[in-house]
């Protein structure tokens, strides 16, 4: 296999702008989707809605966690791409590895006295949200689930 070139001084700057890009994409992707998620699920939970509405909220809010998880999955795998690009030319140019993914908060101590504020901080935060985003999609399907088997379940 053919060792990876050094990105050129006008590729550079364009691969770190298009890495952010991917990062804010993915961070724009669960807020857009919690947002489109309380209001279905406040259709599917609501107790003055047919059993039929239930159901569509809740399937349609049990199809936007999975496009959210997906596509915030598709940009973090773009933005580690671009981020192994910038790490290889960083190494190859003995710079500083400021994209270099692998690097751990304990082993900053080489460069920076600072140590993570809390455990909190070691979390992945994209693994998190994706977790979270499932137990939104969860719940929608449940809605939809109960909507069917009890219709009933949600009257007062």
């Amino acid at each position: 296999m053919e060792k990876p070139r050094v990105l050129s001084a006008e590729q550079y700057p364009l691969i770190v702008q298009r890495r952010t890009s991917f990062d804010a994409g993915m961070w724009q992707v669960p807020s857009l989707g919690l947002t489109a998620q309380s209001f279905l699920l406040t259709l599917a939970y609501g107790s003055g809605q047919s059993a039929v509405a239930r159901f569509v909220a809740g399937l349609l809010g049990t199809v936007i966690a999975c496009m959210a998880i997906q596509l915030m999955a598709k940009h973090r795998w773009h933005e580690q791409i671009d981020a192994c690009l910038l790490a290889e030319t960083e190494r190859q140019l003995d710079l500083f590895p400021a994209h270099e993914s692998r690097m751990r908060a304990q082993e900053w101590g080489a460069y920076t006295d600072l140590k993570p504020a809390s455990w909190l901080v070691t979390l992945k935060s994209s693994t998190l949200w994706m977790w979270g985003l499932s137990f939104f999609g969860l719940a929608s399907f449940l809605a939809a689930a109960l909507s069917i088997i009890s219709p009933n379940f949600f009257s007062p």
